[in-house]
């Protein structure tokens, strides 16, 4: 079976020494490395491919244990009733310079327990604010994209909480994929 593991590979941490601390009077009872925090968040999309087909769904989910792991730490954190605030970006490109909302342009589908609100007005595409349900010491969720216009795409899943901003990064195998193109 072929999967595309999303890795969460940057955050940036404002003001903070935890996962869950914001005041500058406190001081980290460990060594923060590379200036912030980057806990290990898997995903998947599936199925991995570099071109679909108009009509084709991709199905992209997270399911990963409430205790995260940060690199830049080296220790593993309990996030229970942690306040995620993931945002799904994606972009249609027909040319280099002219790109639009691909969650408008395609069909998503997704169950209303995932689901807050659409603003179709921010990072100029777009976000489709999301949650992650968190369930038996495990946090959970997906999604369908049906692919309805030929272009090429970016996707993002990008998750926000207090001062801190974590970005996942599609990769497959060694290279990061940055866009693929619907054929």
């Amino acid at each position: 079976m072929k999967t595309l593991f999303i890795f969460l590979v940057t955050v940036s941490v404002f003001n903070s020494c935890g996962l869950f601390e914001t005041s500058d009077q406190i001081v980290c009872p460990y060594e923060v490395k590379y200036g912030s925090h980057n806990p290990l968040i898997p995903a998947i999309i599936y199925p991995q491919n570099l071109y679909y087909n108009v009509g084709d769904t991709i199905h992209i989910s997270a399911k990963f244990k409430d205790s995260v792991y940060d690199v830049s730490t080296d220790k593993t954190f309990l996030l229970k009733k942690f306040p995620f605030d993931p945002g799904v970006k994606l972009w249609r490109f027909e040319n280099d310079s002219t790109w639009e909302n691909g969650l408008l342009v395609n069909d998503i589908i997704m169950d209303t327990l995932y689901y807050q609100r659409l603003d179709k007005n921010d990072d100029y595409v777009g976000v489709l604010y999301v949650d992650f349900v968190e369930k038996e010491n495990k946090y959970f969720f997906e999604m369908d994209i049906v692919i309805k216009k030929k272009a090429g795409i970016f996707f993002s899943l990008k998750i926000m909480f207090t001062d801190i901003r974590v970005t996942i990064m599609m990769k497959k195998l060694n290279h990061i994929l940055s866009k693929v193109n619907v054929i």
